[in-house]
């Protein structure tokens, strides 16, 4: 049986109280997927050409054909020739090795009745990781101990609420925000002012343009993976008939609280297979006016 499996944000109480908000309100369309009929199973789709992306192979280029041999390098290539062989008439299927793509990349077609398949999957299941985080490097030490600082050129702010829910709804300004950090795949918990960093924590400042971390005694930056949330929404897809996702795994999409880090929107056919959503802002995927969906 396929499955989709979601990991919820640092701040769980908080995501809790949000969803059971959207819940009780009744908001249109914050998740929406109708099946009407079968989707052909996943061992039956046949597709005309087969695309291998490898960012780890030592001769990954996008300027190379896409081969076993030749692979591309990102899923962002992949999907642009995915799409010139779909105005070719082509399926294509995207096998995706092993490693993690830190990347942002669309999929936008006009819907058509008959439309060469699309399937992207990884070769290892959890394996292929579309990330929206990038590693931060050299960070700088402050005048108290085990508290280190990185330019942070994002001003993403507290984002407000939708008009409909003002004097309705209080969602606290730790949710409306985007940012999060993993130290070695650990995450920090976000605090909202400098005075509250201790071990474990971090903050981020419009006013200095400064992002501070707290790590355990003992533990140096130099010597850590340290992981920023940057991108939202890492993948859209939109329009697409005859479309699979298996294998991946979407994790630390700096979304907003009501953005995703996979939106698939006005598409028919849709399989969804052994898909992971971990640690993502906001929820890991949202479908909208979907028909034929499995997962």
């Amino acid at each position: 049986m396929a499955k989709v499996s979601v990991h919820l944000k640092v701040n769980v109480l908080n995501y809790v109280k949000l969803c059971s908000i959207l819940f009780v309100l009744g908001l249109p369309n914050i998740l929406q997927a109708s099946s009407y009929g079968a989707p052909l199973p996943l061992g039956l789709i046949e597709v005309d050409r087969t695309i291998y992306v490898n960012n780890k192979h030592l001769v990954a280029s996008d300027s190379n054909p896409g081969t076993a041999d030749l692979p591309l390098k990102t899923l962002g290539q992949a999907t642009t020739r995915a799409i010139e062989n779909r105005e070719l008439g082509l399926g294509t299927k995207i096998l995706v090795a092993p490693g993690v793509y830190r990347e942002k990349f669309q999929l936008i077609v006009n819907p058509q009745d008959s439309d060469p398949p699309i399937v992207f999957e990884a070769t290892e299941i959890g394996k292929a990781i579309i990330s929206g985080a990038d590693v931060f490097r050299n960070w700088k030490p402050t005048k108290i101990p085990n508290i280190f600082v990185h330019a942070w050129p994002y001003k993403w702010g507290v984002k407000p609420l939708p008009d409909s829910w003002k004097g309705r709804v209080n969602v606290s300004h730790i949710v409306r925000r985007k940012e999060m950090v993993f130290v070695n795949g650990i995450p920090l918990k976000q605090v909202l002012s400098a005075i509250e960093l201790v071990a474990g924590t971090f903050f981020a400042t419009e006013s200095t343009s400064q992002l501070f971390i707290a790590l355990p005694e003992g533990l140096a930056p130099s010597e850590s993976l340290i992981e920023v949330a940057i991108r939202s929404r890492p993948v859209l897809i939109k329009g697409k008939t005859n479309l699979v996702l298996k294998g991946l795994t979407f994790q630390h999409a700096a979304s907003d609280y009501l953005g995703s880090a996979l939106v698939i929107t006005d598409g028919n056919n849709v399989t969804l297979e052994d898909l992971l959503f971990s640690w993502n802002n906001g929820m890991g995927y949202f479908l909208h006016n979907i028909q034929n969906l499995t997962s």
